[in-house]
């Protein structure tokens, strides 16, 4: 964010303190110049002037991992997609599923046998 004093920003305050807020963004101006990084401030209402958010450094590599986690990648759905059957809804996804095993999803049916089975004769 480029750090400049402008009216907005210190409207709440009294004109009294606004040299006062301009010497401290003076100074955070020139922090920023010299790190290479971009803040974001804000001035409560005694004129102190805080700095609520510093940028990740460029040179820092944790900030370059944390940010190449949430990119998203074309092979990942390719990855986790063994059956092929990732683009389909979920309806189409379950009724599939449910038809694959449906004598177990049809519910109980009761086979009545009349007559007995004949016994296995084991011939060993």
């Amino acid at each position: 964010m480029d750090i400049r004093f402008s009216i907005a920003a210190v409207r709440h305050l009294p004109v009294y303190l606004w040299p006062w807020v301009w010497w401290q963004l003076f100074a955070v101006k020139r922090w920023c110049r010299i790190n290479k990084r971009k803040v974001l401030w804000q001035a409560d209402e005694t004129g102190k002037v805080w700095v609520t958010y510093v940028s990740d450094d460029e040179k820092d590599l944790t900030a370059w991992c944390h940010q190449q986690n949430k990119v998203y990648r074309a092979h990942w759905r390719a990855m986790y997609n063994e059956s092929g059957e990732m683009h389909l809804s979920a309806i189409h996804f379950w009724m599939g599923r449910i038809m694959e095993c449906g004598e177990r999803c049809v519910g109980h049916v009761r086979v009545e046998v009349e007559c007995a089975l004949p016994a296995v004769q084991d011939s060993s």
